[in-house]
């Protein structure tokens, strides 16, 4: 079973409900909390953002029938709403914290889930529905939620005289998350972290610079220990050694140049490969190698023993990445 389908069968739905004067309404739909497609979520969105909704407007669109099946995991519901956000945090992206226009088309939900919520209880029997309306998934007022958004452009409110206003859409085949907690957003900031540093490594000092420089030579030295050594290291920096592990792939050295474009692949962030990401990159399967460990040759042949391995090399390596909060 995939890991998508045995997060969907593993969500507890929580069905939305009146709630008696003075409570709190119950968690809607949208508190899913799986980390593993908040991050699938956040490698499709430009902008990834924490926010309060101050103004949830008018809620549209055809919710979802049985006629929309949609796959094998997900399902799209139509959801169209234009609400007002208060961002508290952006974890992707720029964008200052206030306020921000966010436009909801679909919402993306397990589909054995939905099957589940066609079922519901009005607090005296249990009836079964054909349909779930778009209003059981729309972005209630006063909730906070973990948002996948296009890139936040100013435009003008619907009146002529209305202020300029900041806007993004909701992006496709992700879906929002109502009430993060503090692990779900750990594991998205540092994911969405990781990204960034694919995307453009940072500047490093001198020291650094010269202590990976070392590290992707060793990934074609001799001794099979010190290009394990060097291997390692490499997966536990992860996606801030871009520049270094491209530069070794175009290596002439076959052994240097495969062991790097193996680790190109695995230090790469991916979605949904490592639940919180400390600057190791995904976690892939460790790669093969070219040359073996050298066997120990039989006793008695009267061959010299073999000189030591020279240390290790004094230039310093980058500590792993931690997450910020």
């Amino acid at each position: 079973m995939s890991r998508l389908s045995s997060a969907a069968l593993s969500l507890t739905v929580l069905f939305a409900a009146t709630a008696p004067a003075g409570e709190e309404a119950p968690p809607g739909p949208l508190a899913r909390g799986n980390w593993s497609d908040a991050q699938g979520g956040a490698a499709k969105a430009q902008l990834v953002a924490v926010g309060k909704v101050a103004d949830a407007g008018k809620i549209e669109g055809k919710g979802w029938n049985m006629q929309a099946r949609g796959d094998n995991a997900l399902a799209p519901v139509d959801v169209q709403q234009e609400l007002v956000v208060e961002v508290s945090e952006v974890l992707r992206g720029k964008l200052a914290p206030g306020k921000l226009t966010v436009r909801v088309k679909t919402v993306n939900y397990p589909l054995q889930s939905l099957y589940q919520m066609l079922n519901r209880f009005d607090g005296k029997r249990w009836t079964n529905r054909q349909a779930i309306p778009a209003a059981d998934f729309a972005l209630a007022k006063d909730r906070s939620f973990l948002l996948f958004l296009s890139e936040a452009k100013a435009e003008k409110g619907k009146d002529k005289d209305a202020p300029e206003r900041l806007a993004a859409e909701h992006v496709a085949d992700a879906t929002p998350m109502e009430g993060p907690d503090a692990q779900l957003l750990a594991s998205v900031r540092a994911f969405c972290q990781a990204l960034a540093d694919w995307a453009q490594p940072p500047k490093l000092s001198p020291e650094e610079d010269a202590g990976l420089k070392a590290l992707a030579a060793d990934l074609g030295a001799d001794d099979f220990d010190k290009r394990e050594k060097a291997e390692a290291e490499f997966r536990k920096i992860g996606a801030r050694a871009k520049n270094y592990l491209e530069a070794a792939a175009r290596d002439k050295d076959p052994e240097r140049s495969f062991r790097a474009r193996e680790l190109l692949k695995a230090v790469e962030p991916r979605p949904g490969e490592v639940e919180l990401p400390k600057g190791a990159g995904a976690a892939g399967s460790k790669p093969g190698t070219m040359k073996e460990r050298p066997k120990p040759k039989p006793e008695g042949e009267g061959e010299p023993a073999p000189e030591p391995a020279p240390g290790p090399r004094g230039a310093p390596v980058l500590p792993p990445l931690v997450p910020n909060g």
